[in-house]
């Protein structure tokens, strides 16, 4: 599901936000 985006975790975010570029939703892409 998230793997169909193109997904960059950044190392700084580990608070469970996880940063998603080329998504319009990524909390709900992520879950």
């Amino acid at each position: 599901m998230a793997r169909q985006f193109r997904i960059e975790w950044d190392p700084k975010v580990y608070n469970g936000k996880p940063v998603i570029k080329g998504t319009r939703n990524p909390y709900n892409n992520i879950r």
